[in-house]
């Protein structure tokens, strides 16, 4: 249950971010911080509702169009535990690149501009793949698979002793002649003492 919370909130915060790159490239980050600067307070409100509106509008249809592409990218990033930055940011180009082709697939054949006229539309949509793959690694795609388990491979022979705690080799005990009272010396393996007094 944990790992589909996550890639939700994952893929709703990448179409988010997604989302506000896109509006970034049609309202310029100058131009949307001169409305703080410029505008009267009333307009400023209306403008900051009117770009909210588009941003959560964008947000939906990007999630409506990359569901089920980004669901193909997450299944597989799960199964092999991909947790490397790239393959989200590469997922999110690749889907982008979609979009951009049914954009301009979608495009009716009268009209005097194309999305192919200019890099601007394709580059929009190549940031905009990178930004929402990258905010999906960010919140749930470095965490893919579960938690990380220590990999299992064999060690070899030398690795093993070279890492093993050495031991202090003990000396054999000494023997010691022992005099008894009635006979010829007798020899023991028991170790010196010192007599007791």
């Amino acid at each position: 249950m944990r790992t589909v919370l996550r890639v939700l909130i994952g893929f709703l915060v990448a179409c988010f971010a997604g989302a506000l790159t896109t509006l970034l490239f049609v309202h310029t980050p100058e131009e949307v911080t001169s409305w703080l600067t410029t505008l009267p307070a009333d307009e400023r409100g209306e403008r900051f509702g009117g770009f909210g509106l588009l941003w959560l509008a964008a947000a939906t249809q990007s999630a409506l169009f990359s569901v089920l592409f980004a669901f193909i990218a997450v299944i597989i990033a799960e199964w092999r535990k991909v947790r490397d930055w790239t393959y989200y940011a590469i997922a999110g180009i690749v889907i982008a690149l979609l979009g951009f082709a049914a954009q301009w697939l979608a495009e009716p054949t009268g009209q005097s501009w194309s999305v192919v006229n200019s890099h601007y539309p394709l580059v929009a949509f190549l940031t905009t793949g990178f930004v929402a793959g990258f905010a999906y690694w960010m919140v749930a795609g470095r965490h893919a698979g579960g938690a990380a388990r220590a990999p299992v491979t064999p060690e070899s022979p030398k690795a093993a002793a070279k890492d093993a705690p050495k031991e202090t080799a003990k000396e054999p005990p000494k023997e010691t002649p022992k005099v008894a009272a009635d006979g010829p010396a007798a020899t023991s393996t028991e170790p010196e003492t010192a007599p007791k007094v």
